[in-house]
């Protein structure tokens, strides 16, 4: 594994993308009305042994032992920068309900960053041999605590940084907003009360592609991942599968999220989303059989509403 740098969408040293994370972590804490944290040493020392014995291992991110002496976030990506873990981590407020006040293993990693009663930060970035990058956030005072969530997670003030733009690309701070915005696990619903689905056909065809359903399972669900500016659309139902347009305006999926399977964010008036391809065209729900296609316009067929699932 790579110790010095993670070579994904942008090469940075491990200390500039643990000062970005760092510096993410208190514009959302800000938001919540949390004291900013301190990045220390020797947090940064076990989060990064921690974060290089999972890329040693690169099977998955199991808890290490070091969880219940700090608080500790995990997360690890493919082909996308490490700078996403903390919007990911943040992306899970909205599915906090401040009136239950609990624990839930749905809004674990949003509840951490945001404790108030923690202090310290440490973070680690390492990359595995097959490239997959690795995060781990060490927190002290730990968070997560049954019975003190209602005094430690406050709703958002309205202060603070909403969304942290900490893209190092040219992107302007509204796109990497949107993006972040819009990333999440999510559902994609269309104008006519359907959803965009991912799967192989009835008789299990060879090649996916993308429809409309009119119902709401597993291959109606979505990973949509932040790309500063860009999102990908990644289906859930099969890993690896990311949304493509065609110049000639077709859409299908592809292995890796390069050029093609990038989507610009676009927030419409009526709180629907719509998605521009790189070739300047609109991800659509317009044909009458169903298939998934762009086309030229950003009208009725190309609002869709993101829903969580």
């Amino acid at each position: 594994f790579t110790q010095g740098f993670c070579k994904g969408f942008f090469n940075m040293s491990i200390s500039a993308y643990r000062t970005q994370i760092f510096n993410d972590h208190n514009q959302y804490r800000a938001r919540h009305q949390a004291q900013p944290l301190r990045l220390v040493e020797s947090l940064n020392s076990s989060a990064q042994a921690y974060a290089q014995q999972l890329a040693y291992n690169d099977a998955g991110i199991p808890h290490s032992d070091y969880a219940g002496k700090y608080g500790e976030n995990l997360y690890y990506c493919t082909g996308m920068s490490p700078l996403n873990a903390s919007h990911q981590w943040y992306n899970e407020e909205s599915m906090y309900d401040y009136n239950v006040g609990d624990f839930d293993w749905t809004t674990g990693h949003f509840t951490q960053m945001v404790w108030r009663e923690t202090t310290s930060i440490g973070v680690g970035i390492a990359q595995s041999n097959s490239g997959r990058h690795f995060v781990v956030a060490h927190y002290v005072k730990p968070g997560n605590a049954t019975g003190q969530f209602a005094q430690n997670v406050l709703p958002p003030s309205g202060n603070g940084a909403v969304v942290p733009t900490t893209d190092p690309s040219p992107n302007s701070n509204t796109m990497s907003s949107l993006s972040a915005a819009a990333a999440g696990q999510r559902s994609i619903r269309t104008h006519d009360n359907q959803y965009v689905r991912a799967w192989r056909g009835p008789s299990g065809d060879r090649d996916w592609y993308a429809d409309k359903a009119g119902h709401c399972k597993e291959c109606e669900h979505w990973y949509i991942e932040d790309h500063y500016g860009k999102v990908v659309l990644k289906a859930y139902c099969s890993e690896g599968k990311f949304l493509r347009a065609h110049p000639n305006g077709a859409v299908d999926f592809a292995d890796k999220p390069q050029g093609w399977e990038m989507w610009t964010p676009v927030k419409n008036g009526d709180g629907s989303w719509s998605f521009q391809s790189q070739h300047g065209t609109w991800l659509s729900a317009h044909r009458a059989d169903g298939i998934v296609c762009t086309m030229p316009h950003n009208l009725r067929c190309e609002h869709f509403w993101l829903e969580s699932w």
